[in-house]
């Protein structure tokens, strides 16, 4: 399905530019007031974690020509549920007191479950019924 393959470009697209946007904000500053207010998503692991996965569905997808089997399918399945494990579990851990979730971070997230069900909607649309048994 051509639109699902680029379902799967434009979230793996976002899930590239996600980590470079704000991840975790935080209300305290230096004495000198100078410096940012928040970390963007490259300076995790996690962060860096999902330009890969980006990355590499971009180059699955290149690789493919865009028409994706069943395998590569749940290939882009599984990549959305690492890159939204990874953008959860920042987000639990810096949830809190002096912190809070930049959008940059929901950005991510909701590349990542976008990967997820597309990838399983092109698992849906290349599947194809049994035969009859002989």
């Amino acid at each position: 399905m051509p639109g699902v393959a680029q379902l799967i470009g434009l979230a793996a697209l976002v899930t590239l530019g996600g980590p470079l946007a704000p991840w975790v904000e935080y209300d305290f500053r230096s004495p000198d007031n100078s410096g940012s207010d928040y970390v963007s998503g490259v300076e995790f692991n996690a962060g860096e974690l999902s330009l890969v996965i980006g990355a590499l569905v971009i180059a699955l997808l290149v690789v493919r020509r865009g028409r994706l089997t069943g395998a590569d399918a749940a290939v882009v399945s599984a990549f959305g549920l690492l890159a939204g494990a990874l953008a959860t579990v920042t987000a639990l851990k810096y949830h809190g007191t002096g912190y809070s979730v930049g959008w940059g971070l929901w950005l991510s997230g909701a590349a990542a479950l976008a990967l997820l069900i597309a990838g399983l909607a092109s698992a849906q649309a290349g599947s194809q019924p049994l035969p009859p048994p002989d």
